[in-house]
């Protein structure tokens, strides 16, 4: 046993960007947890974008690819070289970590960033029940809970990755791409999470915002329109009337004389 304990390891690894692995025999038993950047994982089991807050348990005798974009990533690692339990062989798993696993491998993280006396054995003890917590967990009912708490995590990632980009003329599927999870995958989760696409609530941010400085500035409507990030000033028109009921000028005309609530629809636009 002390010799198992000897051959472990534990601690922080980093993979620069177009880094790739594979292998179709693994020789160990190793935990990842994505700590930063953007993991991709392929096996028989399919095709997974490992962002932080998800994990690759690469077991004992599986077959597997692993590689990185344009960013590259950022992990705490677990490895036992000759694991006993059966857990530890066999296929690959990308399980979804929990917000109370991801405090332990926060302070993994932190003890490898920052090491002192005692942090190695810190972190074998913690990558160790890491990797026995979720390889147990995947076998048992509790990996549902972990993935709505895993979609709302990605639902708010996606949400200030629109927000940041309010100004900018690109599109939320184009903006959501940095995410690392596929498009269709990330508006599932936000749809769950806010009820409404991306898309959706990008378009209702930027007109929210032009009604606040139509309300309280005096910039030129074509101004605004760039700063927005819409192609023109007559797109811009044209959509803030079909969400408001009013054009950009009249919208502040009326905000301004007290005839319209700042941030109100038009009564064909509300719901009863």
């Amino acid at each position: 046993m002390r010799q198992m304990e000897a051959a472990s390891s534990a601690g922080i690894k980093r993979q620069p960007p177009y880094y790739a692995y594979a292998t179709s025999a693994y020789y160990q038993f190793q935990l990842i947890v994505v700590m930063e950047g953007v993991l991709h994982c392929e096996s028989e089991a399919g095709s997974a974008a490992l962002i932080p807050g998800r994990a690759a348990l690469l077991s004992v005798g599986s077959a597997f690819r692993l590689s990185t974009g344009a960013e590259g990533y950022q992990a705490v690692f677990f490895v036992d070289p000759a694991p006993k339990d059966a857990l530890f062989h066999g296929s690959v798993r990308t399980p979804i970590v929990s917000t109370g696993l991801r405090a332990v491998a926060e302070l993994m993280d932190s003890e490898g960033r920052l090491p002192q006396a005692g942090s190695r054995d810190i972190m074998l003890g913690l990558g160790r029940a890491l990797a026995w917590t979720l390889a147990r967990d995947e076998t048992s009912g509790s990996a549902r809970s972990r993935e709505a708490d895993y979609g709302k995590q990605c639902a708010e990632r996606a949400r200030e990755a629109l927000r940041m980009a309010l100004h900018s003329q690109r599109g939320a599927r184009d903006i959501l791409a940095e995410t690392g999870l596929s498009y269709r995958q990330i508006s599932r989760y936000f749809s769950q999470a806010y009820g409404m696409s991306p898309k959706r609530w990008l378009l209702d941010l930027k007109i929210k915002e032009a009604q606040t400085r139509l309300s309280a500035t005096d910039i030129p409507v074509t101004a605004l329109a760039y700063e927005l990030g819409f192609s023109s000033s007559q797109h811009f028109a044209a959509r803030f009337a079909a969400e408001t009921g009013f054009s950009p000028s009249m919208y502040r005309s009326r905000a301004r004389n007290g005839t319209i609530r700042q941030g109100g629809l038009s009564p064909a636009n509300q719901k009863s």
